[in-house]
């Protein structure tokens, strides 16, 4: 598929300018990229608290783990939160995001809280999955909703929601459900396993808290301190809204726990895009000319240089992050390798990370992606 793209751009490339050829093959090469969707289910009642705990820490190690396909997808990810009528909140979503960073931001704001009776409204929370996300309407996106918790439905409930109808619905969508229990109430698991197999998914059981486990390396220190400085290569532009928030971000990066900056550097370092208000990747990716973005909307730095300056400016923060990615991924081989002898060491035992990544490798071969 990619070498007929090739031969087809390099035959325009006769009647082509170099700028529109230019355009043809990012557009080609963009059309070739699969892309991974995954909103993650989760029961935040009180029983849930070390699941939610460990999934902030595994949350960059998954979706590392997931651009590691071939070819490299990319990824959204989304966020259901769900409780019970009674509790703070029935269901709290968060749309699929590719920015990482907010995803992560949401994540951290979940704390596992209320319950208190056994069956909680997974009904509803698997209804906002389906049908509150703005799911790809491509039908070679891998669609993939993880259904995490402890507690049946109710099924006692005359409120509309039913998770068979929503099985149904995501099966129209081609949204795969997978379930995942934590702990062993044998009416979860009759449950679990009737979602998972109304859409071709998978079930599996872990431990009540997860049974994630962080390995700290002699490596975080240092990937930790280049998280940090590729943070600062960012050239954040547009409002000034967008650019304090740009600020807070860089802040937020710099207090980074150092295996979860170390898992950050790691994603950011094979990602095609840093941040979605940086000056260098919007150019990079035809969303702006940078003649015709306005001095306030630059940088402080940048609003008394000449159009040459500037450009020499944003090539030398180019150059910069490109080298800090090399070194990033340099380490993190190493890095990778030191906690694959450590996983050696562990007793044989399923973990909610594990599972994840399980279940998006046989599931995403079915769109060519391979692991």
């Amino acid at each position: 598929m990619v070498k007929k793209i090739f031969i087809f751009t390099f035959a325009l490339g006769f009647i082509l300018t170099g700028l529109e050829l230019s355009s043809v093959i990012k557009k080609a090469e963009a059309a070739v990229r699969p892309e991974v969707e995954v909103v993650f289910c989760l029961d935040t009642t009180g029983s849930m608290g070390g699941l939610i705990e460990g999934a902030k820490q595994k949350i960059w190690s998954i979706a590392n783990q997931i651009i590691q396909g071939d070819p490299v997808p990319g990824l959204a990810i989304g966020l259901v939160g769900y409780r019970d009528i009674g509790d703070e909140y029935v269901t709290r979503s968060f749309p699929l995001s590719d920015d990482l960073d907010t995803v992560f931001e949401n994540l951290m704001s979940f704390e596992a809280d209320g319950g208190g009776d056994t069956p909680e409204h997974v009904n509803r929370a698997l209804h906002d999955a389906v049908h509150g996300m703005a799911w790809s309407e491509e039908r070679s996106t891998l669609k993939l909703i993880f259904l995490v918790g402890d507690c049946p439905p109710h099924m006692d409930y005359q409120d509309g929601y039913d998770y068979r109808n929503t099985s149904r619905d995501a099966v129209r969508k081609a949204i795969i459900i997978n379930t995942v229990q934590c702990g062993d109430y044998a009416e979860t698991a009759k449950y679990w396993k009737k979602i998972a197999k109304l859409t071709g998914g998978s079930y599996a059981a872990i431990a009540q808290t997860g049974g994630m486990e962080t390995i700290e390396t002699p490596m975080d220190a240092e990937l930790s301190k280049l998280n940090t400085m590729l943070e600062e290569t960012v050239v954040a532009f547009g409002s000034a809204e967008l650019k304090s928030k740009s600020a807070a971000r860089k802040d937020k990066v710099a207090k980074m726990a150092p295996s979860d900056a170390a898992e950050r550097a790691a994603y950011k370092s094979a990602d095609e895009a840093i941040s979605a208000c940086d000056l260098i990747d919007s150019i990079k990716h035809d969303k702006v000319k940078l003649e015709k973005i306005k001095d306030k909307e630059l940088p402080d730095e940048m609003r008394s240089m000449s159009l040459t300056e500037k450009k020499e400016y944003l090539a030398g923060k180019e150059k910069e992050r490109q080298e800090l990615k090399a070194r990033i991924r340099d380490l993190s081989i190493i890095r990778n390798a030191y906690i694959a002898e450590r996983l050696k060491e562990k007793p044989d035992k399923d973990s909610f990370d594990e599972i994840v990544l399980e279940f998006i490798k046989d599931q995403a071969a079915e769109k060519g992606i391979s692991y």
